[in-house]
Parts: C-alpha cells; sequence; structure tokens
C-alpha cells in the first residue's frame, strides 16, 4: 500500500519492488492464496506455483471455461467449489494437492472460510476481496511503500480492527508490518 493508501492502477502494482515478492513467495509457500477475478487477470492468470490458487468469482464455471479457451496450452487442473456436501448432507473437503498449477474457482467467500477452517490462506487482493475479509482476519501482512503514487484501487481502511504489532523489515523503500487483531470491533 502507498502512503496514499494505492495498491492498484490499471489492474497491475504500480511500483517494483522484488525484495518485496520474494518476501510474499516465502510467506505463501505451501499455503492457499485468495484472490479476485481481476487480481488473477493482472498476474496473466498464471496460477502461483507450489500454492493453491483460490479465485473469487461471482461465475466460477463460466471463467474456469473462458480461461481454458483463451490458453489450452496452461497447464492448470482448475476445480470448482473446494467444499462439497456428501449425499447425507454433511460438508466434506474435496482432496486438493498444493502444487504447481492447482486453482480452485469459487463463488462465495463462505466456501474460502469453510476451506479456511482447516488451512493457512493468504489473501492477496483485490480491493474488493480485502474489503469483505479484513472484518474476518486475525492478522495482516501489510507492505508500506514509501511513496504516493498514481491509482484506481485503494486499501481499505483496517485501523480500527487491528494495532501494528511489529515492523518484519525497513527498507528505504518499503517496510513490512504484521498488524494483529484488538478486540474492538
Amino acid at each position: 500500500m502507498a502512503t496514499n493508501r494505492v495498491i492498484g492502477n490499471g489492474n497491475a502494482i504500480p511500483w517494483r519492488l522484488p525484495e518485496d515478492f520474494r518476501w510474499f513467495r516465502q510467506q505463501t509457500l505451501g499455503k492457499a492464496v485468495l484472490m479476485g477475478r481481476k487480481t488473477f487477470e493482472s498476474v496473466d492468470r498464471r496460477p502461483f506455483p507450489e500454492r493453491l490458487n483460490i479465485v473469487l468469482t461471482r461465475r466460477p464455471r463460466r471463467y474456469a471455461s473462458e480461461v481454458r479457451q483463451k490458453d489450452p496450452l496452461l497447464r492448470i487442473r482448475i476445480r470448482l467449489n473446494p467444499i462439497s456436501r456428501t449425499s447425507s448432507g454433511r460438508m466434506m473437503e474435496r482432496t486438493l494437492k498444493l502444487g504447481s498449477g492447482d486453482v480452485v474457482f469459487i463463488r462465495s467467500l463462505h466456501q474460502v472460510l469453510r476451506y479456511a477452517e482447516h488451512h493457512d490462506v493468504m489473501v492477496c487482493g483485490g480491493a474488493n476481496v480485502y474489503a469483505q475479509l479484513l472484518p474476518l482476519c486475525s492478522t495482516l501482512f501489510l507492505t508500506r511503500v514509501k511513496q504516493e503514487v498514481a491509482g484506481d484501487a485503494w486499501f481499505p481502511a483496517f485501523e480500527h480492527w487491528f494495532e501494528r504489532a511489529e515492523i518484519l523489515r525497513d527498507t528505504p523503500e518499503f517496510t513490512i508490518e504484521r498488524w494483529r487483531r484488538t478486540g474492538s470491533d
């Protein structure tokens, strides 16, 4: 997030900080990363390797079909709805292997919340997904870029739910902070 809360411009990150990208990779390896459809498109519809990529979209089946049609050589396994009901009505997690190319398209945050009961889920954008999930998160890892940039997507207000616990990294270009949820809502 830039000093003016910008997180995106034209469906892209408006800065290039390789050290921050390395930190993101290190923190998310082996975990699930949740993103909205626009964020998935901003990374050229390429799943993050060695992570389960969960893409939130209003039309998961149609979007999964579009992804395959636009790039039939893209070797991804598209799965829909990681949580399903058994014949007895009990909720059951479908087997999802973490690996290069795993993408799950879901329609509702309720599905990811059920998945998050058993797995670490790292939210990586965009602005609408952050706004919906911040009230439910316990920890926030925030990169603060030490400049003001032009943009069309902003990080939502979060300070009333969280307090800064520590600065994990401080460079001339950015800081990485860990925030924890406070007791007040």
